[in-house]
């Protein structure tokens, strides 16, 4: 070969590589959050795009899509209004309930369990990095009626990642709390 030719093959081959990295690198292009499965039809994850929506429904048949991430927390989040607009136009449910970092107000475990009651199936919760929508789901399935037991709901929320035994005092006591009637209420 002579050296023009080389000089072009090596020339396209370096411009192929740069654009391969480029294509790689550019903003978001990430892959989809991986959906970390609670009960087989519920899972959770960190935070999701508009993109990343369209994977899920194609491989985990997402029905409804439950925002845990207050609007604002970072500039490159799309608020629960793009969400909502973009999940609805999918005919994918959607619910917006929003979870401060401090702490889980137990009004926010209700709704999530109303929700979860009346919602399709199968149920993606997310949030920044997944640890708020999964330690509310363990609260939510601490309190549910026929939900299971602590040790169970721990366990869970370490399949995901994370720790809830900070939470296990709440989860003993919502597990006990757990009635017929107090069922009908919600």
């Amino acid at each position: 070969m002579n050296k023009i030719k080389l000089f072009a093959l090596s020339t396209a081959a370096a411009t192929c590589v740069m654009l391969a990295v480029v294509y790689v690198q550019r903003p978001g292009s990430r892959p989809a959050p991986v959906l970390v499965s609670q009960s087989g039809s519920v899972y959770v994850s960190p935070q999701i795009s508009l993109r990343d929506i369209s994977r899920y429904m194609l491989r985990y048949h997402i029905r409804t899509i439950v925002d845990m991430r207050p609007d604002g927390e970072a500039p490159d989040q799309p608020n629960h209004l793009q969400i909502e607009e973009f999940v609805k136009a999918q005919d994918i449910g959607f619910s917006y309930i929003p979870v401060p970092h401090e702490s889980i107000p137990p009004a926010t475990v209700d709704e999530l369990n109303d929700v979860l009651a009346s919602a399709q199936k199968p149920v993606v919760l997310f949030c920044r990095t997944g640890r708020r929508a999964v330690r509310t789901f363990a609260l939510a399935e601490a309190s549910r009626l026929g939900g299971p037991g602590s040790e169970t709901i721990l366990a869970m929320v370490k399949d995901a990642g994370f720790s809830a035994e900070d939470l296990r005092p709440e989860i003993v006591t919502r597990i006990a709390a757990r009635t017929p009637a107090s069922e009908s209420k919600r």
